[in-house]
């Protein structure tokens, strides 16, 4: 068993990046997954860690750590690239949506979740959920959560259910085609709903084991599905919304009434690394170790990319992932999610003096000092090193990209074990949060009700939350499409740069009017990426989506 199993995990980790798939999909109970049981505690508690790691990528191939996040921030109306063409074109083309099939973070991507699931198939295959069901609930936990991804992303995809064995298994899984997006969805529902209805996840997990899946999430990845399955943007043939949405709201209400879950006190500190594992709201996040292990570890891979690329202020960063200044405008001063953004930066001598704007001037005593007009109120300000400049104050035009601007404040904080600039801390990750129970509920039962005291209960009580219970957050009075309307608004300012606003958009099929109304360059097709050509290289029979 122990030499099989080394050849397993070996193979595993090569067939990730030429890509394996199942000849026939054959969607089979939980209880045919596993024909060997691996006894070891140790060998299964390496294999679902290693799993658990690669969510945020590795090497050159990332997941969480960056990528992934890109193909849903820069492309939706969140966030903007301001870093330059120049620097990185492939972010600034999915900015811009001219983006094609070569793109890296694309290329990044593909192979960075299949990682994740040949990882979670190379437990299943050799473990009896019966003997142990935690580990291989966690393994289809993470495998589904990653089809999840992949199936937004880009439609159909091959769905990799084991890990061939031979070479003759092999040369058949590198020549698979796609399978079709019911497929794909329905093998999601398959695995999740064996994990539900089995128990296979605890409630919680303790000390060390803290930020594994739980049931909770089980039950709130579950819900996520069913809702997506259900909007009129994702095309599965034969849709079976009441079905679904009702199966939603079961999930949901289950979560909302006994998870003990509830949201913090206060929003901004869902950022802080000293609360991640103590706050009351986290229902599934990826946890960050600031080491970059080379097998199994968890580095914090992106906090930079939100920090300014300007080196003032907090740690300096790479302006890859900036909030839009309509984005930032569209909070209103007593929305506590405002203090999100960063809006000053400290003026720092070597950046002063780096400049060569006319603005930069002397005083009587030979110090240098900053004059600036703010773009907001035309006041002239002077500034000296040390000084808070607020962003009005900063505005550096590249063409038309402004570069000092509101930034991303959830994940300035550089706390733990970290390398500042290779972005390697401490920061979890926030797949799902209690928040998103409450929002999701409230868009289901309006969906199937209309807006009955259940809805209007859980979008208020993270109004409530956003307001401080001031003014006037708590809504009524609205009908099925006025409160539909509240809940896309909640939703864009509660997870904004969460990398949800893009699925969101998909769901609701109202990507082409948001984005266009954007000033974007969106066309009908940029409703699914195309697969990447490095995939198309290694496996001739992957199609391409139309209009790539």
């Amino acid at each position: 068993m122990k030499n099989k199993l080394k050849y397993y995990i070996a193979l595993s980790a090569f067939t990730t990046l030429s890509f394996v798939s199942c000849v026939d999909i054959d969607l089979k109970p939980i209880d045919s997954y596993g024909v060997n049981v691996m006894s070891d505690p140790k060998s299964t508690n390496y294999i679902i860690n290693l799993a658990y790691g690669r969510l945020m990528g590795r090497g050159a191939y990332e997941y969480y750590g960056r990528s992934f996040i890109y193909l849903n921030d820069l492309v939706a109306d969140d966030a903007d690239y301001i870093a330059g063409e120049s620097t990185v074109a492939a972010r600034y083309e999915l900015d811009n949506f001219s983006y094609n099939a070569s793109n890296e973070n694309l290329t990044q991507v593909w192979p960075s979740i299949y990682d994740v699931v040949t990882t979670c198939n190379s437990l299943l295959d050799f473990t009896d959920p019966a003997v142990n069901p935690t580990a291989a609930g966690q393994a289809l936990f993470l495998r589904s959560h990653s089809y999840f991804n992949l199936v937004r992303l880009f439609g159909g995809v091959p769905l990799m259910l084991k890990v061939p064995m031979t070479n003759a298994e092999l040369t058949i899984a590198q020549t698979m085609k796609r399978n079709t997006i019911n497929e794909v969805y329905d093998q999601i529902v398959m695995d999740l709903e064996n994990v539900v209805s089995k128990d296979m996840l605890p409630t919680a997990w303790s000390g060390s084991e803290k930020g594994r899946a739980t049931r909770w999430a089980a039950k709130t990845l579950l819900a996520h599905v069913y809702l997506t399955m259900a909007g009129p943007g994702t095309k599965y043939e034969g849709k079976k919304e009441n079905l679904w949405l009702n199966r939603a709201l079961e999930l949901l209400k289950d979560v909302k009434l006994n998870s003990g879950l509830s949201l913090e006190a206060n929003y901004n500190d869902l950022w802080l690394v000293a609360k991640e594992y103590t706050n009351t709201e986290t229902v599934f996040a990826i946890g960050c170790n600031g080491k970059d292990l080379s097998f199994g570890g968890i580095p914090g891979r992106y906090t930079t990319s939100y920090n300014p690329i300007d080196r003032v202020g907090w740690e300096f960063g790479w302006g890859n992932n900036v909030p839009s200044l309509k984005n930032f405008n569209s909070f209103d001063q007593n929305d506590t999610r405002k203090k999100s953004f960063n809006t000053y930066f400290i003026l720092s001598a070597d950046r002063l003096n780096a400049l060569t704007t006319s603005d930069i001037r002397t005083d009587a005593s030979g110090k240098k000092y900053l004059a600036r007009v703010s773009s907001i109120t035309s006041i002239i300000k002077s500034f000296y090193p040390g000084d808070t400049v607020r962003y009005e104050y900063w505005q550096t035009n590249t063409g038309n990209r402004i570069i000092a601007r509101p930034h991303l404040g959830k994940f300035s904080e550089r706390a733990g074990n970290y390398d500042p600039f290779p972005n390697v801390d401490d920061h979890n990750y926030q797949i799902y949060r209690f928040a998103d129970v409450l929002l999701m509920l409230a868009e289901v039962e309006n969906e199937l009700n209309g807006p009955t005291t259940i809805a209007y209960d859980a979008i208020n009580e993270v109004r409530k939350r956003a307001y401080n219970s001031q003014g006037s957050y708590q809504l009524s009075g609205l009908n099925k499409d006025s409160f539909k309307a509240a809940v896309v608004a909640e939703r864009k300012k509660e997870f904004f740069q969460e990398a949800k606003r893009w699925f969101d958009l998909l769901r609701w099929d109202t990507y082409m009017e948001v984005m266009t109304a954007d000033g974007k360059n969106v066309r009908e097709y940029n409703r699914y990426f195309p697969i990447p050509q490095t995939e198309r290289d290694k496996n001739t029979n992957l199609s391409q989506n139309p209009g790539y």
